[in-house]
C-alpha cells in the first residue's frame, strides 16, 4: 500500500512517490531510453529550482516541468502556478527548442496541463483540465488508486510530448468572459445611477446570467436531476416582453435550489436593474452576454469545468484591485487565506464566521479545512453539513453573490433543495451575533481616516462604536479614529 495525505512532507514524502511514477510512465511508454527524469534540476545563471525536470539524454534539455504539492487548493493557487510557469521561463536557455513549453502542477488526486506562450496564464491552461484521480483514503490514506490514476495520465501527457502534439489552447471561456466585460463596460455606462451604484448593479446582473448557464450546462454533463430546474432560459433573439418573462421564470425556477444569494433580485428594491427598472436599452447588454453564453458555454463546461479556474478568470478580469483596496476591499490570496484556516480552526465541529467576507476566500479556505478535520478522524462530511458550518456577512451584494456561488460551487452534485449559503448582505455591525461562533476569520481591510479617496466617515465610525459597546465590550475606536 503506499500512502499520502495532506499533512505529509511534500520533498519527503510526496516527491519520492511522484519521481517513481515518472520514471515508471517513462518506462511504459518506451520513453525511457531518450529521457530520464531530474529531481530538483538546476541550471546556470538561475537560482530557481523546480520539483521535477523531464530531460533528453542526448542533448541535456527540458521538455517538461511539474511542480508538485500537497492540496487541490495549492494546485488551483494562481501563485503556485505562475510559480511553476517561471521555471520554464528560467529553463529557456535549456529547453529542447524543437519542443512545446508544456508543465503542470499536481498533488497526484489532481493535475493542471499548461504549456506556456505569450499572454496571460489563464490562456496557458489546455483543454480538459484538471485531471482528477481518486482521492486519498482518509483513514488509512492509501493512495494506490490515485497513484495508479496518476501514472495513467503521465504517460498520456509523455506521448503528447514527445509526440509533439501541438497543445489545445482552444479556450472557449475567453470569449465568454470577454463578453462579459464588454456588456458590463456597456451596462454600467447605460446606467444613470452614481458610478460606484452602476457598476455594483451591473455586475450583480449579468452574473447572474452568467452563473445561471454554468450551472445548466454542468448539470447537463453530469446527468443530474438539478437540471430540470433549468429550462427556457432566453436568447438574444427574443423580444423584449419574451425575454423578460423568460429570464424571470428561470429565476424563480432555480430559486426552488435555493442559490438565493446568487439569483434572487438585487437586495436594493428602488435600485435593481431587472426586474422593476428594466428597459428595452438595457435588455440589448443582457443579450449581448446570453449570445457569448449560448455559443461558447456547452463546449467552455465540457473543457474546463473547474469552479475555481473560472471564478478566476472572471475576477481577474473584472476585478480593478487598486479601486477595490482604495474602498478597503481588500481580497485575501490563497495562500493567506490557508494559513489562517490552519492556524484557527481547530475542531471539525467549529462554527466560522467572517464578518467581512468580500469573495469568499476565507470561507472557502474554511469549507476545505473543516472537511479537513473530519475527514482525518474518519467523518465524511456532506456538502450541506460543511455549509452550515461557514457564515459569512457583507455589505457588498455582488460580492456575497459571489461567495455564495463559490461556496455552493465546491460541491455541485451534492447541491439539493436544502442546500443554503448562509452569507448575507448587511453591514456586519448591525448584524453582530457573538454567541453563534468558535471562530471568527478575518482579514482586516485595514482602511485608514486619512484615506482621502475613501475616508472612514463619522457616521460610519458612530455606528462601530455603538455596536461594539451595546455587546458590553469596551471600544478602542475612540482611542484610535
Amino acid at each position: 500500500m503506499q500512502k499520502l495525505w495532506y499533512d505529509y512532507d511534500e520533498v519527503g514524502q510526496f516527491h519520492p512517490i511522484v519521481e517513481d511514477t515518472l520514471n515508471q510512465a517513462l518506462i511504459n511508454t518506451g520513453y525511457d531510453s531518450i529521457a530520464e527524469v531530474v529531481h530538483h534540476p538546476t541550471v546556470p545563471n538561475s537560482t530557481i529550482v523546480p520539483d521535477f525536470g523531464i530531460r533528453l539524454k542526448s542533448s541535456q534539455r527540458y521538455v517538461f516541468i511539474v511542480e508538485v504539492k500537497r492540496t487541490s487548493r495549492d494546485i488551483n493557487s494562481q501563485r503556485y502556478q505562475n510559480q511553476s510557469r517561471n521555471y520554464v521561463t528560467e529553463f529557456i536557455p535549456h529547453w529542447q527548442n524543437t519542443y512545446h513549453k508544456y508543465f503542470c502542477v499536481t498533488n497526484v488526486e489532481q493535475l493542471i496541463l499548461f504549456a506556456d506562450r505569450q499572454g496571460p496564464l489563464s490562456t496557458c491552461v489546455l483543454k480538459n483540465n484538471p485531471k482528477t484521480h481518486p482521492t486519498f483514503q482518509s483513514i488509512t490514506h492509501d493512495a494506490t488508486a490515485t497513484i495508479a490514476a496518476f501514472q495513467d495520465t503521465m504517460e498520456q501527457i509523455f506521448n503528447d510530448i514527445f509526440t509533439h502534439q501541438s497543445p489545445d489552447w482552444d479556450n472557449n471561456w475567453l470569449p465568454i468572459v470577454e463578453g462579459f466585460h464588454q456588456n458590463f463596460i456597456s451596462l454600467k455606462g447605460n446606467l444613470s445611477y452614481p458610478s460606484q451604484t452602476s457598476e455594483e448593479l451591473s455586475l450583480y446582473e449579468l452574473f447572474r446570467l452568467f452563473a445561471f448557464v454554468y450551472l445548466r450546462e454542468f448539470y447537463a454533463q453530469h446527468n443530474s436531476s438539478n437540471g430540470s430546474h433549468f429550462r427556457g432560459f432566453p436568447t438574444e433573439s427574443d423580444d423584449f416582453q419574451r425575454f423578460t418573462n423568460r429570464l424571470q421564470n428561470s429565476y424563480n425556477r432555480i430559486l426552488q435550489l435555493d442559490f438565493k444569494q446568487v439569483f434572487s433580485n438585487h437586495p436594493d428594491a428602488l435600485q435593481r436593474i431587472f426586474p422593476e427598472n428594466f428597459t428595452e436599452s438595457t435588455a440589448i447588454h443582457f443579450k449581448g452576454l446570453v449570445e457569448s453564453l449560448n455559443n461558447y458555454a456547452k463546449d467552455a463546461v465540457k473543457d474546463n469545468p473547474s469552479p475555481p479556474y473560472i471564478f478566476d478568470l472572471l475576477t481577474s478580469k473584472i476585478y480593478n484591485h487598486e479601486q477595490l483596496h482604495k474602498k478597503g476591499k481588500v481580497m485575501s490570496d490563497a495562500e493567506l487565506a490557508n494559513l489562517l484556516a490552519t492556524l484557527i480552526i481547530q475542531h471539525c465541529e467549529d462554527k466560522v464566521l467572517d464578518p467581512g467576507c468580500g469573495d469568499g476566500s476565507l470561507l472557502d479556505a474554511a469549507y476545505d479545512r473543516l472537511e479537513y478535520l473530519a475527514s482525518s478522524v474518519g467523518i465524511i462530511k456532506a456538502h450541506n453539513q460543511l455549509l452550515a458550518q461557514t457564515t459569512g456577512i457583507e455589505i457588498d451584494p455582488f460580492l456575497a453573490q459571489l461567495t455564495t456561488f463559490r461556496l455552493i460551487a465546491k460541491n455541485l452534485i451534492q447541491v439539493n433543495n436544502r442546500t443554503q449559503a448562509d452569507i448575507t448582505v448587511a453591514d456586519v455591525f448591525t448584524q453582530a451575533h457573538p454567541t453563534r461562533f468558535d471562530v471568527v476569520m478575518m482579514n482586516p481591510p485595514f482602511l485608514r481616516n486619512d484615506n482621502k479617496v475613501a475616508p472612514i466617515t463619522d457616521s460610519s465610525k458612530q455606528l462601530m462604536i455603538n455596536s461594539i459597546e451595546n455587546q458590553g465590550i469596551e471600544s478602542i475606536f475612540e482611542q484610535t479614529s
